[in-house]
């Protein structure tokens, strides 16, 4: 069976196909192959029976998230990082049918127990997606949803516990990592640096990289590049893929 069979296989139920391509098409636009995360998990899948993912910033585990289908479709072990109390309620009850799933009420910090994080009222009459954004940074917060008429308005504090990303894996258990996703709005590149190399290295790691300024994003990029990792452009986000060669 060849490789592109054995994925599509593992997306069926997905709204995703690899597909072949007639390479006499002339028109740019149809030349261009947009690959999905799910290209990357599947492939992962594949390569690793012993497939482990984290997800940091998970909010409810459904919102604005395009790899939560593919984990509850091949009930993927890993990890799932929420501080939010609502989220995380939601969150637990969108992964109740996944016990092989840890579900934690923590924020990453790398030496703070707790910290205030900014979010909008969950009764705010706002779009969707405001609710899935919080952050340490409040001016951050306000950036990221300046288009919503009287955004500050809605804007509480809420204190949460926190735990490094050390402890997190300490305490957990976790020696290796296939698959890290970060949507910390803002603290992102922050939790990457966090990560011990030396100890381990995430097969794939996947970040916001919209919110870094050009300085971070940049220093981002060459510290994962140090570590042999190569980049694919979601737009949004990086997909950060280790070299195995």
């Amino acid at each position: 069976m060849s490789l592109r069979k054995i994925v599509n296989k593992l997306l069926q139920g997905s709204s995703y196909q690899i597909k072949k391509i007639n390479p006499a098409l002339n028109d740019p636009d149809k030349k261009q192959i947009k690959i999905n995360i799910e290209y990357f998990l599947a492939r992962a899948v594949l390569d690793n029976k012993d497939f482990f993912f984290v997800q940091i910033g998970a909010n409810d585990g459904k919102r604005a998230d395009d790899s939560y289908d593919f984990i509850i479709r091949h009930h993927l072990k890993g990890i799932v990082v929420e501080p939010l109390k609502d989220m995380f309620e939601r969150l637990s009850e969108n992964y109740a049918s996944e016990p092989q799933i840890i579900k934690i009420n923590k924020a990453i910090h790398q030496t703070a127990k707790s910290m205030p994080l900014y979010r909008i009222k969950n009764d705010a009459n706002v779009p969707d997606w405001c609710h899935g954004i919080a952050s340490f940074d409040k001016s951050h917060l306000m950036d990221g949803a300046r288009k919503v008429p009287d955004i500050e308005k809605y804007i509480i504090e809420e204190s949460v516990e926190c735990i490094s990303l050390d402890e997190l894996f300490s305490q957990t258990g976790v020696k290796q990592v296939s698959f890290l996703q970060i949507d910390t709005e803002g603290y992102d590149y922050e939790i990457i640096k966090m990560i011990d190399f030396n100890k381990l290295k995430p097969e794939i790691i996947r970040y916001e990289c919209s919110v870094f300024s050009k300085q971070d994003n940049q220093s981002c990029m060459d510290l994962l590049a140090q570590q042999g990792y190569r980049f694919f452009d979601e737009g949004n986000d990086i997909i950060a893929l280790l070299n195995q060669a």
